[in-house]
């Protein structure tokens, strides 16, 4: 007989076992692990992708204010220009109107009266 410390106490049918049910758990193990990482990964990705979309929404409004603003630049440089342009105008009316009056003041008192009669 063999001393115990070299007899096989368990035989190599449940070693084998033990030693797949083992390996099997390791596998199980990781494949659970590499789950979890995906699903974490996903879920930043997810994320990632909400706050580009947010992100871009914020840029497309600020070029939709910065395009409005432009616009409303431009409007408010026509109107100043139409607005000098009309007050231009009233004031060359005035000054015509200032010369009319000046010159039908000097008018003879012949001229005048002729000016006064109806026909």
């Amino acid at each position: 007989d063999l001393p115990s410390s070299f007899q096989q106490r368990l035989s190599y049918t449940t070693l084998s076992d033990l030693a797949l049910r083992l390996i099997d758990g390791t596998h199980l193990n990781l494949y659970n692990q590499r789950q979890n990482l995906h699903c974490e990964h996903q879920v930043l990705k997810q994320d990632l992708i909400r706050k580009h979309k947010e992100t871009l929404q914020v840029c497309k409004s600020h070029c939709r204010h910065h395009c409005l603003y432009q616009a409303l630049e431009i409007q408010v440089r026509e109107e100043q220009m139409m607005d000098d342009k009309i007050l231009v105008e009233m004031d060359q009316k005035v000054i015509n109107q200032q010369n009319t009056r000046v010159l039908s003041n000097h008018q003879s008192p012949v001229e005048s009266t002729l000016c006064k009669c109806t026909f």
